[in-house]
């Protein structure tokens, strides 16, 4: 999210690469692809969209 609030526990899809929000609302890890012809794209992800 643009303001770097997001929903605790929540999964976000940030370009190629999956990020997970804190319990305080905060992205607090995101993995680290090298993303290739992305637009600067966020967007919620179900949990049926997690890798395993």
């Amino acid at each position: 999210p643009a303001d770097g609030k997001c929903t605790p526990r929540k999964a976000y899809a940030l370009d190629c690469n999956i990020c997970i929000c804190n319990d305080e609302g905060f992205l607090a890890a995101c993995t680290q692809k090298g993303c290739v012809h992305f637009d600067r794209n966020v967007r919620t992800l179900s949990t049926a969209e997690l890798p395993e």
